[in-house]
């Protein structure tokens, strides 16, 4: 039986049947490509667009996007290795930092952990996940069918450089360096579309009123989910600079006077574990490691336990009305419907997750305590994170500021219940059952990781062994169900 992929979005109904590869090329090759980001201690990520003229395979499952085309994919682009190791950064030239290699097992262990969070937040926030869903990925493709040589040569062909006129061929040169000389593991995800890094926003700092209150409700939006994350869902995330934490501006999560969405990504360093209940808003936050930005911009803040507690429970409060109107739409506007059809319809596949066994610093620390240099020079016994993930150790947050924005957010508060938006007019019974089809069917599909061990690969960058063009499936492919037949009375 043919597996489908996906993830986050699904796959509409002429591609469903199609063989996951297929799915995956036809998407890739009909594409143009461009670098995301190539600071990353561990990857570089591309985004993949598809061709304007050419019909997406995919769909969303997002509330304020269900069943819109997906025409993006993120390509997270990992160097693989057999054990954790770090080589020398080739995208920087003049640069004394290295590149984390991943195994195996840390690619599966972190795929793991943001589709089980995906999954369980999907319900858990009503159709809003606070991560990206995990599409497809592919481990140790150098030793597998030709992927590798496929993927360069598409993504090559249509790369577009970034800084064309200041950095001439970068681009090219990285993706070069990375696909031709190096083993490679893949990981196809969810795209954030309008979606900008906390760190960016931050550091594009304005300083009127309005600007500074806008960041704080950033800032607390992201502590608002790294709270759950560790309490709801009991995993700590281990790596959670503003680079990991992305923020679209103009989403209407909350309601249409405070906009903002966040998302976390990057769980290549989370770890399950038991939630301690003593931890407060604020310790747990901390807690999450690398989080020295939230130190430092919450210095001046007294009472910070008390300050989140206000600001999680207006956001609590505000955040209804966005529930309110995907429920209205699918579930008579029942809160209890729509628990009761996902503890009916959705079961997740990892619950419970990988081992809460093991020693939180051992899942931490497993690739630094074995780093080495690839010229065999002296260890090196820290990880050089790149100093532009991290904010002006300077700037912090007044009490002022803070005060200024909590009553702003208590002023949205009374308006929204003073004027809540009107009620939508629910889909028609038949619409509304299909649409929940689709979402248990996502939700229930199996994660595909796929490991090639294939002895032999042609030559990366052979034009000629690029795999053929693939189309999609003509309606005359499709299979037919076939007609109810009526019996004749010669039949009885």
């Amino acid at each position: 039986m043919t597996k489908r992929i996906e993830g986050g979005v699904s796959l509409t109904k002429k591609w469903k049947d199609a063989p996951k590869q297929d799915v995956l090329d036809y998407f890739l090759q009909n594409s143009d490509f461009k670098i995301l980001t190539d600071t990353s201690v561990s990857c570089v990520t591309y985004v993949a667009t598809l061709h304007t003229d050419k019909e997406s395979p995919f769909f969303s499952i997002r509330s304020d996007y269900f069943q819109k085309p997906v025409r993006n994919m993120l390509i997270k682009v990992c160097i693989h290795s057999s054990k954790p190791d770090f080589i020398k950064d080739f995208r920087n030239e003049n640069s004394n930092k290295e590149i984390e290699t991943m195994t195996s097992e840390i690619i599966q262990k972190e795929v793991k952990i943001q589709d089980a969070l995906f999954r369980k937040s999907y319900i858990e926030n009503v159709a809003e996940p606070i991560c990206p869903s995990i599409l497809f990925v592919q481990d140790d493709i150098f030793h597998g069918e030709n992927l590798q040589d496929r993927y360069y040569n598409w993504i090559i062909e249509k790369l577009i450089e970034r800084q064309p006129e200041t950095h001439p061929n970068r681009d090219n040169y990285i993706t070069n360096e990375l696909f031709c000389f190096h083993p490679l593991s893949i990981i196809f995800m969810e795209f954030a579309e309008g979606y900008f890094t906390l760190f960016d926003l931050w550091n594009q700092l304005n300083t009127q009123p309005e600007g500074i209150i806008r960041l704080n409700l950033y800032l607390g939006m992201a502590m608002y989910e790294l709270y759950r994350l560790y309490h709801k869902y009991g995993i700590v995330h281990g790596d959670i600079h503003f680079g990991n934490i992305l923020v679209n501006p103009s989403y209407p999560y909350l309601n249409n006077q405070q906009l903002g969405k966040i998302l976390l990504i990057d769980f290549g360093k989370s770890y399950y574990e038991t939630p301690d209940s003593t931890k407060n808003e604020y310790d747990s936050v901390i807690y999450h490691q690398n989080t020295q930005d939230f130190v430092n911009l919450l210095a001046n803040i007294p009472n910070k336990k008390e300050v989140l507690q206000k600001t999680y429970r207006d956001y609590d409060n505000l955040r209804k009305t966005h529930v309110q109107l995907f429920l209205d739409r699918l579930f008579l506007g029942s809160l209890n419907h729509w628990k009761e059809w996902s503890e009916q319809n959705i079961h997740y596949l990892y619950i419970g997750g990988l081992s809460s066994n093991t020693p939180k610093n051992k899942k931490i620390h497993i690739v630094k305590e074995t780093k080495k240099r690839i010229d065999n020079n002296k260890m090196n016994d820290t990880i050089e994170f790149d100093s532009r993930i991290h904010l002006n150790p300077n700037f912090r947050i007044t009490i002022e500021s803070m005060n200024a924005f909590l009553a702003d957010l208590r002023e949205s508060v009374i308006q929204n219940e003073k004027n809540p938006p009107p009620k939508v007019e629910p889909l028609s019974p038949r619409t509304a059952e299909k649409m929940k089809k689709l979402i248990a069917e996502e939700l229930n599909r199996p994660l595909e990781i796929e490991h090639f061990k294939n002895p032999y690969m042609y030559p990366i960058g052979n034009p000629a062994k690029v795999a053929p063009i693939i189309q999609p499936p003509s309606s005359a492919n499709l299979k037919k169900k076939p007609k109810n037949k009526t019996k004749s009375k010669r039949d009885n």
